[in-house]
């Protein structure tokens, strides 16, 4: 499993929010990438990054800044699809506790990695709908919301 290197167009559902969130230093996100906080500011979810934040929603470089140089757009969906681990899921797993592995696929190994949700639906297409709902990790500085 790896980072995205492209944007990812990741399908969700329900309600969403938009924030403006900064990024950490030498940071790189995608569109439609799963994003967490760390230190406060954005990352791509995976090892490390224990906040899930939601989805970013354009792609943003900022591998040769500071923490904070730059901020991207985030979207807070109720539910999303996302991409299973190499062994799959089955609809017996609805339920369960996930993690994402890295800014696009799940897994079921908690440790290190950012709690993503329960498992809400799976589809042998769309892989996995889950259910982001007390997940999110909201920001502590009003002052870098924008409402929607």
């Amino acid at each position: 499993m790896s980072l995205l290197t492209a944007d990812r167009d990741t399908e969700f559902v329900d309600r969403l929010v938009r924030d403006q969130v900064p990024l950490g230093a030498s940071v790189k996100v995608f569109n439609g990438g799963a994003v967490a906080l760390a230190g406060g500011n954005l990352h791509p979810a995976g090892p490390g990054k224990k906040h899930f934040r939601g989805i970013a929603n354009q792609s943003v470089d900022n591998t040769g800044g500071a923490a904070g140089a730059l901020s991207a757009y985030v979207i807070t969906p109720e539910a999303a699809w996302w991409d299973p681990p190499s062994g799959g899921y089955t609809q017996a797993n609805v339920g369960q506790s996930v993690y994402f592995a890295d800014d696009h696929t799940l897994t079921s190994t908690g440790g290190n990695n950012t709690y993503a949700g329960r498992i809400r639906a799976v589809d042998s297409t769309l892989g996995i709908l889950v259910d982001h709902r007390g997940a999110y990790a909201e920001l502590l500085s009003p002052a870098a919301t924008t409402a929607a």
